[in-house]
C-alpha cells in the first residue's frame, strides 16, 4: 500500500497499492475488504470528496486522476491532467480539487462537478504533497526537488510565499487550528 484516506467517521478507508495498479476499499465497522478496483498505473494520492460519494486517484506512469463512485465500487471517469500526478487535496466544500504535477512543476485545480482542469499553478521543482486550510483560503505545497514549501491563495491561485524547507520528500499536514503547517524532510531525517 502506497497511499491511505478515511471517511470523517472512520468506518471507511482506502489505500493505493502502487503495484496492483488497484484501490482498495475497507469497511472498519466489519472490519473486511469490499473492494479493489482496478486504476490507472502506479496509483499513489487516493483523496475521499468531503461528501463521501467519491474517490480521486492520482495515477504516476498513466498521467491520469482515476475518479471512483464510492456507492457502486466503479471507475466513473479519467481525467488526464500531466506528468506525474502525485496527490490530491480537496478543498473543503469539496467543489475543487488540487494534484500536484511532479513532472511539470505545477499544481492543477480541477472542478468536481464538470471533472475539468480549470487552472494551472506553476510551482517549484517537483511538487508533491500538499494540505489546505481548513476555509480553504490557503493550499501548501512541499516542493521535494527545489526543498521548499509554496504557499498559494486559493482565490487567486497566485504563489504568496515560498518557505525553504530541509531536505526532502516531505509530508504535510496543516493543524486543524490553522495555526500551524508541520513538514517532514526524509532526505535530513
Amino acid at each position: 500500500m502506497t497511499y491511505v484516506d478515511a471517511t470523517d467517521n472512520g468506518k471507511v478507508v482506502v489505500a493505493t497499492s502502487s503495484v496492483d495498479n488497484k484501490t482498495f476499499i475497507f469497511n472498519t465497522t466489519e472490519n473486511n475488504l469490499i473492494a479493489k478496483i482496478k486504476v490507472g498505473n502506479v496509483p499513489k494520492g487516493v483523496k475521499i470528496s468531503p461528501n463521501e460519494n467519491y474517490i480521486f486517484v492520482a495515477n504516476e506512469l498513466s498521467e491520469t486522476i482515476s475518479i471512483i463512485n464510492l456507492k457502486n465500487l466503479t471507475v466513473i471517469k479519467e481525467v488526464h491532467v500531466g506528468q506525474v500526478p502525485h496527490n490530491i487535496v480537496f478543498s473543503p466544500d469539496g467543489l475543487k480539487v488540487y494534484v500536484t504535477i511532479q513532472g511539470e512543476d505545477k499544481v492543477i485545480v480541477i472542478d468536481t462537478n464538470s471533472s475539468e482542469i480549470i487552472n494551472e499553478i506553476q510551482d517549484s521543482k517537483g511538487p508533491h504533497n500538499l494540505d489546505i486550510t481548513n476555509d480553504g483560503k490557503l493550499l501548501f505545497v512541499s516542493n521535494a526537488a527545489s526543498n521548499d514549501i509554496a504557499i498559494i491563495n486559493t482565490t487567486s491561485f497566485e504563489i504568496v510565499k515560498k518557505i525553504p524547507v530541509s531536505l526532502g520528500h516531505h509530508g504535510i499536514d496543516v493543524s486543524p487550528d490553522n495555526k500551524r503547517v508541520y513538514v517532514s524532510g526524509i532526505g535530513s531525517d
